[in-house]
């Protein structure tokens, strides 16, 4: 859970994104076809969509672009929480999407 909303807003963008560019245009009448464009719309978002802060790649190319870089070249990941807000917090061993 986060503790503020700043600490969610990637989260969100992403769900306006499912919700926005896929669902709204279809009909979606019960809860198992709902379960079943949900799964189309992850493949399509990762395997499909292009993403602009990532090059215009789509997460699933970007994430093995990033895997075949030594550690060492890898940019840290960079997390601000509410009661850290002066620091960052970088782990590099893990894959950044967001600089």
């Amino acid at each position: 859970m986060c503790s503020s909303v700043y600490e969610n807003a990637f989260v969100e963008r992403v769900n306006g994104i499912i919700k926005n560019e896929y669902l709204n245009h279809w009909t979606i009448n019960d809860y198992p076809s709902l379960k079943q464009k949900l799964k189309l719309v992850v493949y399509l978002y990762n395997n499909e969509r292009p993403h602009w802060n990532l090059g215009k790649m789509t997460p699933l190319s970007f994430e093995n672009y990033k895997k075949k870089l030594p550690i060492e070249q890898r940019k840290g990941l960079h997390m601000y929480t509410i009661d850290n807000e002066e620091k960052d917090l970088i782990n590099v061993n893990q894959l950044c999407l967001f600089d």
